[in-house]
């Protein structure tokens, strides 16, 4: 048989002065967690990109650089490092809608 109890009711903490709620003991979400399953769900996804389409992605978005200074460092052009961009943001996007 299960009881209910209150998350307020106070219980005496023999560690110091003050009562304690069992609010205060209960485990909480880790702020963290979400960020780690987002690395995660990226990462999985960024394993469906080649290898100059995650160069253009790390180096655009993690990097900040615009795709100028990317095609530049690549020796290719910007209209060709836009269009890489703008397809492998689809697939990262079909991977999302999954």
């Amino acid at each position: 048989m299960f009881n209910s109890q209150s998350l307020d009711e106070k219980f005496d903490s023999s560690s110091d002065d003050s009562d304690l709620s069992l609010m205060d003991v209960v485990g909480q979400d880790d702020v963290h967690f979400s960020r780690i399953e987002n690395e995660d769900f990226i990462q999985k996804s960024m394993d469906k990109l080649n290898e100059l389409e995650k160069k253009i992605i790390l180096k655009r978005f993690y990097s900040n650089k615009t795709q100028s200074e990317i095609a530049k460092e690549l020796n290719i052009s910007q209209m060709t490092v836009s269009r890489i961009e703008k397809k492998s943001l689809e697939k990262l996007r079909i991977e999302f809608n999954k």
